[in-house]
C-alpha cells in the first residue's frame, strides 16, 4: 500500500519545524504503532536465545513483524515529508526512531534557542524617541 501524503509542507528547517512536527505526529498517530515506534514506546524485539520454545518463537515473530510494519510506515512518512537538504541528516539512520530523534535533536534545540532570543528581545523592547507609534507597533509586530 502506497502511503499518500497530501497537503503536508516538507520540512525545510527551523522555519517550519513546529508545524511540520504537528502535522507528521498527527499522521503517525493514524498509523497503527507508527508514532509509538518513533518515540520508543514500541521497540524492536530482542533476538531470542537458541533454547527458546515454539510459543516464544511465534510470539517473537509476531512482535517483530508488527514492529517492522510500523517502523517502515513511520520511516516512509518521515522521508516523504522532508526536503532533500534535511534528508541528508538522516542517511545514517536505520530506524524511524533514529530519524525522529535526529530531527528533534537538530531542530527542537534550534527552535528553543530562537524562542529564547525572541524572548530576550521582547523584554528589552521599547519605543525609540524617533519612532512614531505606527512604526513602533510595526516593529513590535515583526518581533512577535
Amino acid at each position: 500500500m502506497e502511503l499518500q501524503v497530501h497537503g503536508i509542507e516538507k520540512l525545510r528547517g527551523t522555519e517550519n519545524w513546529i508545524l511540520w512536527k504537528f502535522a507528521v505526529k498527527s499522521l503517525l498517530r493514524g498509523i497503527d504503532g507508527a508514532y509509538e515506534v518513533c518515540i520508543g514506546e514500541i521497540v524492536k524485539p530482542a533476538p531470542l536465545r537458541e533454547e527458546a520454545g515454539d510459543a516464544d518463537r511465534a510470539e517473537y515473530k509476531a512482535n517483530l513483524k508488527a514492529w517492522d510494519k510500523a517502523d517502515r510506515a513511520a520511516s516512509q512518512l518521515i522521508v516523504k515529508t522532508i526536503d532533500s537538504k534535511v534528508l541528508a541528516l538522516l542517511v545514517a539512520c536505520e530506524t524511524a526512531q533514529e530519524m525522529w530523534l535526529k530531527l528533534h535533536s537538530v531542530y527542537q534545540q534550534q527552535t528553543k534557542q530562537a524562542a529564547h532570543i525572541v524572548q530576550s528581545e521582547f523584554f528589552v523592547f521599547k519605543k525609540k524617541p524617533v519612532d512614531d507609534m505606527v512604526h513602533h507597533i510595526a516593529k513590535f509586530e515583526q518581533l512577535i
